[in-house]
């Protein structure tokens, strides 16, 4: 972040939709017509009164649950959508009176989709039409394919077709093109969604490394992978039902929810009764158990402990006498799921 000013502002934006079912016949459709006339019909709220600050050159990831109003904000950013209410500025440009301008202003990436590709010419030619249609020089859109196509490991896919390519290699594609032309703002719509881990792990360190720090671009990121959040950006912002409910870095927004100690445990052959023997111990006030292993009863255990107690060595003891093989166990921090739940009061699915 380089606070050089706000890249992007968003005050008291508001987006409301018709909450339609579809019609199963055209005499079911009458009444919803004529509701919809008559301006009754339900409605449902994406965005309500949503207000937002985003620093020049600063990665900030938005938080939140399919349907939080995720896609509906980067939309309206993006000049795909006008909102009902509020307003909102982007590299300085309104989106209603200088609504050009803030469009020109901003890349935009919609995570597993083939947004901008053309089907049937090759990785290179759909890079030089990129560069083209945005006026670069010739010699700048060699450079900048040769660069970005051995960034995001696609060198040796420059002749192919997308038809052909996997999935992850297209989604790489699309990244490649948004790198051909440098607007202040780029707005990813989870970027990394339904991605293996490799090529996620490709896309992020490109995001972070290429788009936002060299290059300095303000990044707006859209996820529902709470920790691809905290070990890309810089602050987040968590989103639930249209409503901001937190706003910060990652790290302060940890501090916030918890400041007692938490033990993290995996342990094998650990039953049921070890685990409500683990609520028993003095001083705990909750225990998060995950399953990782059914054949070897294997648990992923979180252990919170007020008060100033650290309840390492009384689960130790616990699980021990419980039959449980302890694998390992540390002091831990709190998490932004852990973050996410205690605002929300659910996880993130």
């Amino acid at each position: 972040m380089t606070g050089r000013g706000a890249a992007i502002t968003t005050t008291g934006l508001r987006k409301v939709f018709p909450k339609r079912r579809p019609a199963e016949n055209w005499m079911d459709a009458m009444p919803q017509l004529v509701k919809g006339l008559a301006g009754r019909q339900d409605r449902k709220v994406a965005l309500d009164g949503v207000d937002l600050k985003i620093e020049d050159g600063e990665l900030f990831g938005l938080i939140g649950a399919n349907g939080a109003g995720k896609t509906t904000l980067i939309k309206i950013l993006a000049c795909l959508m006008r909102p009902d209410g509020g307003t909102a500025t982007v590299a300085g440009y309104d989106i209603h009176t200088q609504r050009m301008m803030a469009k020109a202003s901003s890349s935009v990436l919609k995570g597993g989709g083939w947004t901008g590709v053309l089907w049937m010419r090759t990785v290179s030619q759909n890079l030089r039409f990129q560069g083209e249609m945005s006026g670069l020089a010739p010699a700048l859109i060699e450079r900048r394919s040769a660069e970005v196509l051995e960034l995001l490991d696609l060198t040796d896919k420059a002749d192919e077709v997308p038809w052909y390519l996997s999935a992850g290699q297209r989604h790489k594609l699309t990244v490649a093109l948004l790198f051909m032309v440098r607007t202040p703002v780029v707005l990813m719509d989870e970027p990394t969604v339904h991605l293996d881990p490799n090529v996620a792990q490709t896309v992020r360190r490109f995001i972070k490394e290429t788009v936002n720090t060299k290059r300095g671009q303000t990044v707006l990121m859209s996820t529902h992978y709470l920790q691809e959040a905290e070990l890309m950006c810089d602050r987040v912002a968590i989103i639930d039902q249209g409503r901001l409910l937190a706003c910060d870095s990652p790290s302060r927004l940890k501090r916030s929810v918890y400041d007692g100690s938490i033990v993290e445990i995996r342990a094998d052959r650990c039953t049921e009764p070890g685990l409500e023997a683990l609520k028993a111990i003095h001083g705990v006030t909750q225990v998060r158990a995950r399953l990782q292993d059914a054949a070897l009863g294997r648990q992923s255990i979180r252990i919170y402990g007020g008060n100033g107690l650290n309840p390492m060595a009384g689960a130790l003891e616990v699980l021990g006498a419980a039959g449980a093989e302890v694998k390992w166990a540390k002091s831990a921090e709190p998490s932004l799921e852990e973050v996410y739940l205690k605002l929300v009061g659910r996880e993130i699915n």
